[in-house]
């Protein structure tokens, strides 16, 4: 073993070789380093669809560099208008329509109209925008591992309906058609976030990943809780669709024109945190191991805005204003269970420098990496 990895970095015919990982009678270790290389070769050979590209409101780390993303990290991204969806939405079949309501209201949804802000007609319209993605998206084909929808101000503003139910849905491997296959979505062209989903979920076995705003660092647990929707498959830690349904509860957003926000409480549990984020042009991986603590009345008293959200609460035990100073994004990524080493192994591998955000002295180490690039 050490001979032949002596020889490996002598001749470093390539980077696997430069970064080769001795295994010596670990069979788990070495399935982790299988499970993290497997996933970036997975993701380098898929493809990602932006609807309605990035640079949302007018959030300058959303603008990204393809072309270097296309050399190293994934194979393709497509960017297409947001009218494809609108198009598409005005033909969907009623009848279809019709169905993904029984569909929700067999599964004991809630869904809590109101006068305005989310009527029967409002429900329809967000369903028709969630089957023409689905549509879309089986028209295109191939590889496709994960689709950002751009909702702000072009869908949620002048279209005048959110298109929560894109992220909400796309993300799970059942809707009122039967089984499909769950493709991580985010919103706002956040193509960094949207590769962190992807190779976690590459990772993970296929479980799509939890994205969301960071709306509330305190000193004992941090707040994800998405503008609208994130995946429904975290509203119930493993459970069926049908006990995932009737965790869900179907209100108005508080954002856009029109649309009902697709809200829960993620149940507790052990989740590995990650972020891909780019300073100076150079990539960075932060990962941390957190716990998904249970959402009382205390935490639900920090929502601030947006009540009607999917809520995630996270204790991470770090410095508060550390972890403040740490984040290069407004949305972070979760999935359950510990799969730390596996994203090391990718992110070496891909030559991407990664940082823990479950550690002080790492947050500082992180920080002053920043400071001096």
């Amino acid at each position: 073993i050490t001979a032949g990895g002596a020889s490996l970095w002598e001749t470093s015919p390539n980077r696997p070789a430069q970064v080769h990982e001795r295994f010596y009678g670990d069979r788990q270790a070495s399935l982790k380093w299988i499970k993290g290389v497997c996933a970036l070769e997975k993701m380098k050979s898929s493809k990602l669809v932006l609807w309605g590209g990035s640079y949302a409101l007018r959030m300058e780390y959303l603008q990204d560099d393809y072309p270097k993303l296309k050399s190293f990290l994934i194979n393709d991204i497509m960017v297409e208008d947001q009218y494809v969806l609108i198009k598409a939405a005005e033909k969907i079949n009623p009848e279809r329509i019709e169905k993904f309501i029984n569909w929700l209201k067999s599964g004991n949804v809630k869904l809590n109209y109101d006068k305005s802000m989310f009527t029967p007609e409002v429900l329809k319209k967000q369903i028709e925008l969630y089957f023409a993605a689905k549509d879309r998206i089986a028209e295109i084909g191939g590889n496709i591992s994960g689709v950002s929808v751009k909702c702000f101000p072009e869908l949620a503003d002048i279209y005048g309906t959110d298109p929560c139910f894109l992220p909400a849905f796309i993300p799970h491997n059942q809707d009122s058609e039967g089984p499909k296959k769950a493709i991580n979505t985010i919103c706002e062209g956040d193509i960094k976030g949207l590769l962190t989903m992807v190779l976690l979920t590459n990772i993970n076995g296929g479980i799509p990943s939890l994205f969301g705003d960071v709306t509330y660092i305190g000193k004992e647990y941090f707040l994800i809780s998405n503008c609208g929707a994130s995946s429904i498959h975290y509203a119930c830690k493993s459970c069926a669709t049908y006990d995932i349904l009737r965790n869900l509860t179907v209100e108005a957003n508080f954002e856009g024109a029109t649309g009902g926000a697709v809200g829960y409480s993620t149940p507790g549990g052990q989740m590995t945190i990650a972020r891909l984020v780019r300073v100076k042009g150079r990539y960075f991986m932060l990962i941390g191991l957190g716990d998904a603590v249970e959402i009382t009345k205390d935490i639900s008293s920090k929502f601030y805005f947006g009540s009607t959200w999917p809520h995630t609460a996270v204790r991470l035990n770090v410095d508060q204003q550390l972890f403040v100073q740490a984040l290069g994004a407004n949305h972070v990524v979760a999935t359950y269970g510990n799969y730390l080493k596996e994203m090391v192994y990718s992110c070496t591998l891909a030559g991407i420098e990664y940082f823990r955000i479950d550690s002080n002295e790492s947050l500082e180490r992180w920080l002053e990496r920043v400071r001096y690039l």
